[in-house]
């Protein structure tokens, strides 16, 4: 199946279901909202002759009608089709229908199975047991996180959790999956402009989907950026609402000067206290909320921290690329939203964002490393002893990416060379971390896209210097390029 950007998910699929013959098998695909589970869900669907079917919070019987006429056509004559009056009837129905042949049918957001029906999934885990054995379907569930979890606001389909034959995880797409689907679909795509999106919005299918359906992937970062952020025309409008409705009502504004907080880098509960005017302790009780229930953000330490949750050194940062993308300049979005104000908005939000995308890179690189997505571009520097990586930092300086060996006490930092590198302050940083956290020794691997090594080597005088060439999102992007030419080949 030719499905560049999801190529492990469309794998464990396939291998879950295996080849349909046999008795059945339950699947759950879970993920968060914008992930793309029902795109994933739909394709695979359609590679083996399957059917799709959302659960929506609609009355049952208007879905049950709906549902019975489209397993009509579906069958074309081939079976007989009641017209269901209940889910039970639905699911012994596809039961029936798998007895003498393979069926592969798909249930999207099954969990509001259990907000029109209570107590119908604990009737289907009844009829599975009972029919499984005897029938040929392969069920596929798609549903969020929360939802294989109790006592979460919507409802649960943990009750099913002994019944799935395994759980295929959708995430956003990697780096490496946004560039083969660029270079699949574009061999002149633009490296610059696909980072510089992905360090903005990260890795949202729609944003994707919507590049290619605008035949966008060789165009420049600043037109792209324009047409992304005209937000009545924009891909990102749902995923903008859905950000806007996880905020509780309650102290509504609050939630959002801590989030702008956090946006510009404020990362600390003092830091963000003092900026927006409140106690550590309240700043405490909204963090919490963010990172517990709507997993917003999270709460990262230091490396080599033995105890994270006593740590006093607790930094909060968010969880995926477009949330402090969007709270850092959505106030901007307005200008460009107006017609008249488009060019003006666009060249004024334009070297800022630069700027923005500048001091995230090294973040941007840090996933990378901890993804495992670059790791022969790593491997110069990881020891078969780092087992951690990560960032590091005490309460005056912060290193985005490191390598720690518990073993040996030992710790690598990781810095991205920019053009206004100030080597001996670096250097200091680096000796005052390591005397900070006690470390037997600490090496410094400076990373380059060109420059002379003994050059360098003389602006920066540290007996633990290692140089290399090249940033771990150019191996990517060409290495996305070698393996889908050889494929072409």
């Amino acid at each position: 199946m030719n499905y560049f950007h999801r190529v492990s998910e469309i794998q464990d699929l396939e291998e879950k279901c295996g080849s349909g013959n046999g008795s059945s098998k339950f699947i759950l695909v879970e993920g968060n909202k914008h992930t793309g589970k029902t795109t994933l869900v739909s394709k695979f669907l359609e590679s083996r002759g399957g059917i799709y079917i959302k659960i929506t919070q609609t009355p049952s019987h208007l879905q049950l009608r709906e549902i019975s006429s489209r397993l009509k056509q579906y069958v074309n004559g081939e079976g007989y089709i009641p017209e269901l009056v209940s889910w039970d009837e639905f699911f012994t129905c596809l039961f029936q229908l798998s007895k003498n042949k393979p069926l592969c049918a798909g249930l999207d957001e099954i969990h509001n199975l259990e907000q029109i029906n209570p107590g119908i999934l604990t009737r289907l885990k009844k009829l599975w047991q009972k029919d499984a054995q005897h029938s040929q379907l392969n069920l596929i569930g798609v549903t969020l996180p929360v939802c294989r979890q109790e006592g979460g606001q919507l409802k649960s389909v943990s009750v099913l959790n002994d019944l799935f034959h395994g759980v295929v995880k959708v995430g956003e797409l990697s780096f490496t999956e946004v560039c083969r689907y660029a270079l699949s679909e574009d061999e002149r795509a633009d490296f610059i402009m696909l980072r510089n999106v992905y360090i903005c919005f990260g890795g949202l299918p729609r944003i994707y989907h919507y590049l290619s359906q605008e035949k966008l992937w060789s165009r420049s970062f600043d037109s792209v950026l324009g047409s992304l952020m005209r937000m009545q025309f924009s891909p990102l409008a749902p995923v903008i609402e859905t950000l806007t409705h996880s905020i509780p009502e309650k102290g509504n504004t609050v939630y959002n000067s801590v989030l702008q907080s956090l946006a510009h880098e404020y990362a600390t509960v003092s830091s963000i206290g003092h900026l927006i005017g409140i106690p550590a302790t309240s700043v405490i009780k909204y963090l919490t909320i963010l990172e517990k229930k709507k997993e917003i953000i999270r709460r990262i330490v230091p490396l080599s921290t033995p105890e994270p949750e006593k740590s006093r050194y607790g930094r909060y940062i968010f969880r995926n690329n477009f949330p402090p993308f969007w709270y850092r300049f959505k106030e901007r979005s307005s200008g460009i939203n107006d017609p008249a104000g488009y060019e003006t908005g666009i060249a004024a939000l334009i070297p800022e964002v630069e700027e923005y995308i500048r001091s995230r890179y090294s973040r941007f690189a840090c996933g990378l490393l901890l993804s495992g997505e670059a790791d022969e571009f790593f491997a110069a520097c990881r020891g078969p002893e780092d087992t951690e990586a990560g960032p590091v930092w005490n309460r005056f300086i912060y290193f985005e990416t490191a390598l720690y060996n518990r073993k040996r006490h030992e710790i690598k930092i990781i810095h991205f060379a920019g053009e206004n590198d100030d080597f001996s302050t670096l250097v200091s940083h680096v000796k005052r971390i390591r005397d900070h956290f006690g470390m037997k020794k600490a090496e410094l691997h400076v990373f380059i896209p060109e420059a002379n090594q003994k050059e360098l080597k003389f602006l920066i005088p540290y007996e633990e210097l290692k140089i290399h060439t090249g940033f771990p999102d150019e191996l990517i992007f060409n290495r996305s390029a070698k393996e889908l030419q050889l494929v072409s080949d």
